[in-house]
């Protein structure tokens, strides 16, 4: 197969995530892209270009919406999500059977109907998964639930079986960073069905100014308290319980904190013991983000399990120097361009040594503000060109012969 050659593809999504952002990539490459998804069309085409189509489903977006806000709506789906993910996987499932595609990029959860199915066509379907093996990512959470002692969100039994079922059926699995690819290679899927597909950033929105970089190095050579960042949604999965700890043991005239996002039920009493250390700050749009990232100094990011932090990808663009766990892709944005430190998961008093020596020790700060820039983080652009690289490869050998999992094994 040509890799110039116009493919259809369909992507299929119960959200947003990085749909939009592949979606514009691929289609600036000259593919035909259709995005089948739970969010309002006249939102989605601000962030498309024009001949990118899209089909929303609205009945699923607003009962989704209603489902995360209302106890009843919760009460009348019987407190479970799994209605709501065979409501879209069934949609999903209708509408891509209308025509016949090269390929299909659909999400973790709501595409086991459209993977069943015998009238979806496609010469290649590939699975999103934007976090860890879903496995994983359960044990991870009932472990941090057994350690704050009260219950954590998980992922339901019934979605667990889905999305492992969905492993096995889709030609691939496409993951977003280097830790998300080990967690599947760790509950023992092969290598070559796991695509890894290095994750962009939204670089014209989100890279630092020189106003920006002035300001904080301004900052640094003056000794101002050093202002911490952290922003997502504040809850136990995001590791608050090390955040407290390490709130509590930094000195408030030394450092300045504040965090910006939702606040879940598991970390409200967290919120509340920490209102005079910290600065919460409701979630903000995406356009309004770059103007916190200018504010901070350092990205503290202190997640216990994840899979594509855009927010992490985001502040490393905007020139901040970030502290995150390696249980995160931290490893590829310090790869990537970004600058700053690994730490270990669940090891508050490690962060708390290493705020407190950057606090001390301004030039180790401004060497890090240096190094920004000597390399750039890759654009959207870019990872739907290796996505579309990993996909001529595997359609050339489907052509060639059946495709076989370990046929694809030395791609990685």
């Amino acid at each position: 197969m040509n890799p110039a050659k116009k493919l259809r593809i369909a992507i299929a999504v119960h959200g947003r995530f990085h749909s939009l952002d592949l979606a514009r990539g691929l289609t600036e490459l000259g593919h035909d892209v259709t995005v089948f998804a739970s969010y309002p069309r006249f939102k989605a085409k601000h962030h498309v270009p024009n001949q990118c189509r899209i089909v929303t489903n609205w009945l699923h977006l607003i009962l989704s919406k209603l489902y995360h806000r209302s106890r009843l709506v919760r009460i009348a789906l019987g407190q479970s999500e799994q209605r709501l993910l065979k409501m879209f996987g069934r949609w999903a499932e209708r509408q891509l059977s209308k025509s016949e595609w090269d390929v299909i990029y659909s999400w973790s959860s709501v595409s086991l109907e459209l993977l069943q199915s015998k009238h979806v066509r496609a010469k290649l379907k590939l699975l999103a998964r934007g976090s860890t093996h879903i496995a994983f990512q359960d044990r991870i959470l009932k472990q941090e639930g057994l350690r704050a002692g009260m219950n954590v969100e998980r992922p339901e039994t019934e979605t667990i079986n889905r999305e492992i079922a969905e492993y096995g059926l889709a030609d691939a699995v496409v993951v977003l960073s280097q830790f998300c690819r080990q967690s599947f290679l760790d509950e023992g899927i092969a290598s070559g069905k796991v695509i890894l597909m290095p994750a962009g950033v939204e670089l014209r929105r989100f890279k630092a100014t020189t106003e920006d970089l002035d300001s904080r190095r301004a900052r640094a050579t003056a000794c101002k308290p050093l202002r911490v960042l952290m922003c997502g949604t504040f809850c136990l999965r995001k590791g608050t319980m090390d955040f407290a700890e390490i709130v509590e043991n930094l000195d408030v005239q030394h450092f300045e904190i504040r965090f910006v996002g939702s606040v879940s039920e598991d970390s409200i009493t967290i919120k509340q013991r920490l209102s005079n250390r910290v600065q919460f700050v409701d979630r903000v749009t995406q356009s309004d983000l770059p103007h916190e990232f200018s504010w901070g100094d350092v990205f503290l990011f202190l997640s216990l399990e994840e899979g594509l932090p855009q927010t992490l990808f985001q502040a490393a663009a905007a020139g901040m120097p970030i502290i995150a766990t390696t249980n995160s892709a931290v490893d590829d944005v310090l790869s990537g361009g970004g600058v700053g430190w690994a730490v270990p998961t669940q090891n508050p008093q490690y962060v708390i040594n290493l705020l407190q020596q950057i606090q001390a020790d301004r030039p180790l700060l401004t060497q890090k503000l240096d190094e920004f820039g000597q390399t750039e983080l890759r654009s959207w652009n870019e990872a739907a060109l290796s996505l579309e690289r990993q996909i001529v490869c595997r359609m050339n050998d489907a052509f060639a012969k059946p495709l076989r999992i370990e046929d694809t094994a030395n791609q990685q």
